[in-house]
């Protein structure tokens, strides 16, 4: 046999969930999948009372990637804009060439972190970082090319490398089942990772490195029906809908359901009209969808696309709105309102996926605990961004793998065993 060639190292998320990355070597080539931060030690050791000292500090908990993983890199590919993945950029060397998704998206990150006064300043990178948008379905000049897959933040990416020797996938965090009408989920995927493996026959993958988020998972993500029961039995309240600023599929979802039942929609979170707005400027179709949409300015200081509504109108007639919030800032919003004109027990949806456990270092029971106190019932529920285990047989039967790497799951030998009777 002669020399092997590609050599796949897992750094991090072989056994856990979050924080992936992956070192690839060829030849002269070193390539980085994803540099992400691993939460699951970081609040371990962290509060919002106690900070990170800095990136060595991070570095010796290992909690990112030692710098010797970004040795002679040729490039850093980025597969979403969840911090698990994406990282801290400030660990990387001066002079480091970064492929994210979307350089657009990519800016508005670097707006809100760049001078945030806790650890996440250390989100942007620095000056001499060269940073660049993937080429999506044609292979660049490292012979990697980016395949569009379904996930909890849109655009979301896995990445094909054609080696040397052997032809790898890196999945990233994906899902199968849509959220959207077929009619919106067209529009944001005109192929997605299935679609093109099934028209692409030829390609064998050799190594797939697939994500197995909810193996073993004692709970069961909601279905997007349920939700939309839920909704509509609340017809004559208040609702507010807390979510994470980056589920744009979700907050879509939600605007139209809403809609549909002649709420006031009003968005009282400054990122999140940020990156609505900015998913306007992409996408017409998306624009109409937010005609008539509002931004709280005792919140948000612009929104170029929507109207303005204050505090007093929502106090003249609150069951004709319906708010979404960054989960992360309901209090915020709560405290801003003469809560006795509110009913008791007046309806809070938690559309809590992945990302808000994943990153989360605050305890959920401080925040039940000033729900319970202002009279709100909160409702909590989990819309997953990752592919169900059932769904897995799917996956390997239309790629094909030679072998495949568990990544970001507790249970890798349940997917081994599983594949196993399938390659």
């Amino acid at each position: 046999m002669g020399e092997i060639m590609v050599n796949i190292k897992i750094i991090q998320g072989g056994r856990e969930i979050g924080g992936n990355c992956i070192r690839i070597e060829d030849k002269d080539r070193i390539l980085v999948f994803d540099q992400g931060i691993r939460f699951s030690i970081f609040r371990r050791f962290f509060t919002r009372n106690i900070e990170p000292l800095g990136i060595p500090e991070l570095r010796e908990l290992r909690i990112i990637p030692s710098e010797k993983v970004f040795e002679n890199t040729d490039s850093i590919y980025i597969t979403h804009f969840h911090l698990d993945h994406l990282g801290l950029l400030q660990n990387l060397p001066v002079k480091t060439k970064i492929k994210v998704p979307s350089i657009r998206i990519f800016n508005l990150f670097e707006k809100w972190f760049r001078f945030s006064s806790s650890w996440l300043k250390y989100v942007p990178p620095r000056y001499s970082i060269q940073i660049d948008e993937v080429s999506l379905m044609k292979s660049d000049e490292n012979n990697v090319m980016a395949i569009p897959v379904k996930h909890s933040v849109y655009p979301s990416y896995g990445y094909i490398y054609f080696g040397s020797d052997e032809t790898i996938f890196y999945t990233g965090d994906f899902r199968l089942t849509s959220i959207l009408d077929e009619q919106y989920d067209l529009k944001l995927y005109e192929s997605t990772m299935i679609e093109y493996f099934e028209d692409n026959r030829d390609i064998r993958i050799d190594s797939l490195i697939v994500e197995g988020t909810n193996f073993g998972q004692i709970t069961t993500p909601m279905d997007i029906r349920i939700i939309r029961t839920l909704i509509k039995n609340m017809l004559d309240e208040m609702i507010i809908i807390a979510v994470h600023p980056l589920e744009f599929e979700l907050i879509l979802l939600m605007i139209m359901e809403l809609k549909k039942l002649g709420k006031n929609i009003v968005i009282a979170c400054e990122r999140l009209a940020e990156i609505l707005d900015e998913y306007a400027k992409q996408l017409p179709e998306i624009q109409r969808e937010l005609e008539n949409t509002f931004i709280l300015i005792d919140m948000v200081t612009k929104g170029v696309i929507f109207n303005s509504i204050d505090v007093s109108s929502i106090e003249d007639d609150p069951s004709r709105h319906a708010i979404i919030v960054d989960v992360k800032r309901i209090i915020d919003y709560l405290r801003l309102f003469d809560i006795e004109k509110f009913s008791l027990g007046s309806p809070i949806i938690m559309l809590t996926s992945e990302p808000f456990e994943e990153e989360s270092i605050h305890r959920e029971e401080i925040l039940l605990r000033w729900l319970n106190y202002y009279g709100f019932q909160p409702y909590r529920t989990r819309i997953s961004g990752h592919y169900y285990p059932y769904e897995f047989k799917k996956i390997i039967k239309i790629l094909k793998p030679r072998k495949i790497i568990p990544i970001h799951t507790r249970r890798p030998e349940l997917m081994y065993e599983l594949a196993s009777r399938i390659i």
